[in-house]
């Protein structure tokens, strides 16, 4: 996946995190984005669990086009082909069936936005075009609902964590002649889909028709008490939004901030700005991903040691991959990571194979 810049213009503003925000005795990580650091996985990680996703007609997943993996002990959830197949696996990797389909009729859609799940009750939650709606795992429709805040075009990420189900939206207004702004709300809705509780994440400025997309698929994950909120605004010049927060009743607590050793990257022209993706946490490590001089690249603090690595991808000697390994954080628990690759060898000059899914458990 990879995020889309139509316009390098916007002038913007974040109403909650910025740069020049001081936080106190916040707790802040210091990283050098001239520092080129390897990770190999061990120093991180005891073990790595490799799950094949079988392969079948109806479960073929697309590593190009692939969104966000829902990960649990007994399930694996795939977002697949641009949001058009939401494909469920056993844990251990065996096809069980596409929920949903595609239409315009109830419970029906052309493309999903978000997706989660209510694992307890083996729910699945999906965000389209304005509404959302909710499958069994048996695919069968349970209910759907209309929502305003789903009409427009943009992105919609659902998460179900702690019991609530968590929305956020943005969407563009205009502003005046000039110019329109994204504004992005996070809402807490009840089981019947009623928006309960919002909370204004923040306004990115920025010109007619420019539409920016997020490559990060996990601004939310847990560690079984709280509930954390990485959200970076929309917008090629905007402020740098460098804390993580901790959603709280309906308030976002900021709990660490990354602080950058070359401040200047901030206010230089686009192809220096630095953006940052995702910053998300476990009970030991603190992880980024980060755009600088239009380069990914990844880092990882470890609280216990106070040492910081930054990189351009991690490195598996665990399962000796040679390709690049760049992490996704589990959201339901923040403990444990994944990545994909597809293994070619195992095609044996048929067809390509599905990815294989790597599941990492964080040491602590």
């Amino acid at each position: 996946m990879k995020r889309y810049f139509l316009s390098i213009t916007a002038i913007a503003f974040l109403v909650l995190s910025c740069s020049k925000t001081k936080q106190g005795d916040l707790l802040e990580i210091p990283i050098d984005i001239h520092q080129n650091s390897s990770l190999p996985l061990s120093e991180i990680t005891d073990e790595i669990k490799a799950i094949e996703l079988e392969l079948t007609d109806k479960s073929t997943i697309n590593t190009d086009a692939f969104g966000r993996v829902l990960i649990y002990n007994d399930y694996i959830v795939v977002l697949n082909d641009y949001g058009k197949e939401i494909i469920l696996f056993d844990g251990n990797g065996r096809f069980i069936r596409q929920i949903g389909s595609r239409g315009q009729g109830p419970g029906e859609f052309i493309r999903v936005h978000g997706i989660t799940a209510d694992i307890q009750n083996e729910r699945i939650f999906v965000s389209t075009y304005k509404k959302i709606i909710c499958y069994d795992f048996e695919s069968h429709l349970i209910n759907e609902f209309y929502l305003p805040q789903l009409e427009s075009p943009s992105s919609k990420y659902l998460d179900y964590l702690n019991n609530e189900l968590i929305l956020i939206c943005d969407y563009l207004q205009e502003q005046d002649n000039d110019g329109m702004y994204s504004h992005s709300v996070l809402y807490k809705l009840n089981n019947n889909f009623q928006i309960k509780d919002s909370i204004n994440i923040g306004k990115a400025y920025q010109d007619k028709g420019s539409v920016f997309f997020h490559f990060c698929t996990d601004f939310t994950t847990t560690d079984g008490d709280r509930t954390y909120l990485y959200y970076s605004e929309l917008g090629p010049k905007s402020l740098l939004c460098d804390t993580l927060y901790s959603i709280k009743d309906n308030r976002l607590i900021p709990e660490l901030k990354l602080k950058f050793k070359d401040e200047k990257v901030f206010i230089t022209d686009f192809d220096k700005h630095l953006y940052i993706e995702s910053i998300y946490k476990s009970s030991r490590y603190i992880f980024s991903t980060y755009v600088h001089d239009r380069m990914f690249y990844h880092f990882c603090y470890d609280t216990k040691t106070k040492k910081g690595y930054n990189m351009k991808f991690y490195t598996d000697d665990i399962q000796r991959i040679k390709k690049k390994i760049f992490l996704h954080p589990v959201s339901a628990d923040a403990e444990k990571f994944y990545y994909l690759h597809t293994n070619m060898d195992k095609a044996a000059g048929l067809e390509e194979p599905n990815p294989t899914l790597y599941i990492g458990k964080l040491k602590k």
